[in-house]
C-alpha cells in the first residue's frame, strides 16, 4: 500500500510536466509564428472606342507584379489580341505582351502610364532580340496622348 502511495505522487508529477512542456511549446510556436499577410489582387479595366478603333484592356495588380488581356481593334489594320505579365512601377506599366496578327504569335515590349484619367500608351523606337520587339531606349518614350484609355466596368 505504501508503494501505491508513493507512485500516486511521482504519476500526478511527471503528468504536470508533460503538461507544462505542451504549454511551452505551444506559446513558442505561437511566439515565432509569422503574421503573412495575402496579397489582394486587384482587377482594373480599361478601353479605348473612337470611331472604328477600339482598344481593350484588363489588368491583374499582385503588387508590382501585373499580368492581363489586351485587344487591339484599329481601322484597317490587323486585329491583334494576347496576354501580358510585366510590373508596375509608380504610374508606369512596363510587360511583355504575348499576342497572335494574321494567325502568327509575336512578343513585344509595351508601356503604359496610369493617370487620373486612365491609361496612355507610350512608344518609342524598337530593336528585335531573340524572339520578342523591346523599346530601344525606355528613357525616350514619348505617350500617345490621343489615345486614353478610360477605366471601365470588368464587364467586357
Amino acid at each position: 500500500m505504501k508503494r501505491n502511495l508513493l507512485i500516486l505522487p511521482l504519476l500526478f508529477l511527471s503528468f504536470t510536466a508533460c503538461k507544462d512542456q505542451q504549454k511551452k511549446a505551444m506559446e513558442t510556436k505561437s511566439e515565432t509564428a509569422e503574421i503573412v499577410e495575402i496579397p489582394k489582387i486587384e482587377i482594373e479595366c480599361y478601353q479605348y472606342i473612337q470611331d472604328k478603333d477600339s482598344i481593350f484592356l484588363k489588368l491583374k495588380i499582385n503588387g508590382a507584379e501585373v499580368q492581363g488581356d489586351l485587344t487591339y481593334s484599329l481601322y484597317q489594320k490587323d486585329r491583334n489580341q494576347g496576354t501580358f505579365r510585366g510590373k508596375m512601377s509608380g504610374d508606369s506599366l512596363f510587360a511583355d505582351y504575348n499576342f497572335q496578327a494574321e494567325g502568327t504569335s509575336s512578343i513585344r515590349e509595351i508601356f503604359f502610364v496610369k493617370t487620373d484619367s486612365g491609361l496612355i500608351e507610350g512608344y518609342g523606337p524598337v530593336i528585335q532580340k531573340s524572339e520578342k520587339t523591346e523599346f530601344k531606349n525606355r528613357n525616350s518614350l514619348k505617350l500617345n496622348t490621343d489615345i486614353l484609355l478610360e477605366r471601365v466596368s470588368c464587364t467586357y
